[in-house]
């Protein structure tokens, strides 16, 4: 398999070397990170991908740990991880880079030229000929299964601009202008200041995201944390004036009140500018600031 991914190397210019681990092809995903030219912590940038692409440890990526006594580049303790193909494929998608696009098709080509080396010798009995259309049959279900993974990217992201487009409406009754926004973020930080809070459900079905899902990233990047089982702004954040934690009584006679966290408009507009700069909390503030607020 290596030879062959070597013959594929000539045509992408370097190679993301693809070994077989448990008798399934795998990538070295500090490989793949090092191919995507990745500024951040490799650590850091992997526990990303595992939350952004939804990966299961010991189904789409094992956690390698070095052995006892082993030194490595990086130091004795560094960590690595082995990803499925599906998984290295979905990752290089996501990451919506050329890069990450040739990846794709490498890994892509690197399968297919694989499976042809195992379907090119004719079948010596009838048991043979049925082992190798069962084969084609699998192959054939994967790749529906990897089309439909696209059309379901697709379909969110089309979702994604239909919210936007819907809100661009509400704000120009509100605001009586004729300009159309195409991004939900370009929106959401040119609306004016107002007393109007919102949930974080509001904020995650804007930009396609669960609730759970958009807390776990907010919390996975350092900007809340949960105590009590409400969740709380880390307090470098707490004079920016994203939120107001509003309390309601549960039961009056028990004097039982619930205190729950609500965002302005303001944190509404900076969930919007992480979400667009791809969680990046610096972008994000820069375009907060380049704005209204």
């Amino acid at each position: 398999m290596l030879n062959l991914c070597v013959m594929l190397n000539k045509r992408i210019g370097e190679l993301i070397p693809i070994e077989k681990r448990r008798g399934q092809q795998a990538v070295n995903a500090r490989y793949l990170y090092e191919w995507l030219q990745v500024k951040k912590d490799f650590s850091d940038w992997m526990k990303a991908q595992i939350i952004r692409c939804d990966l299961s440890e010991n189904e789409d990526y094992q956690v390698l740990h070095p052995q006892k006594g082993e030194q490595k580049r990086g130091g004795s303790n560094r960590i690595d991880y082995a990803l499925t193909l599906n998984a290295a494929k979905e990752i290089s998608m996501m990451s919506q880079t050329a890069r990450g696009k040739q990846a794709r098709r490498y890994f892509i080509e690197c399968e297919r030229i694989a499976n042809e080396k195992t379907t090119t010798i004719l079948p010596k009995n009838y048991k043979q000929a049925l082992t190798q259309l069962l084969a084609q049959v699998e192959r054939n279900e994967q790749l529906q299964i990897e089309n439909k993974m696209q059309k379901r990217e697709l379909d969110r992201k089309q979702a994604g601009i239909n919210v936007a487009h819907q809100i661009i409406q509400d704000q120009e009754k509100k605001l009586k202008a004729n300009e159309v926004k195409v991004h939900i973020y370009d929106q959401v930080l040119n609306t004016p200041q107002s007393d109007d809070l919102f949930t974080t459900r509001q904020i995650a079905q804007e930009i396609g995201l669960s609730d759970h899902r958009l807390y776990a990233i907010l919390m996975q990047i350092g900007i809340l944390y949960k105590q009590s089982n409400t969740y709380m702004l880390y307090s470098e954040y707490i004079n920016w004036g994203l939120h107001k934690m509003v309390s309601h009584t549960i039961s009056e006679e028990k004097g039982r009140v619930r205190t729950y966290l609500k965002w302005s408009n303001r944190g509404r507009a900076y969930i919007h500018a992480l979400h667009e700069s791809n969680w990046n909390k610096r972008k994000a503030y820069n375009m907060l600031k380049a704005t209204k607020y």
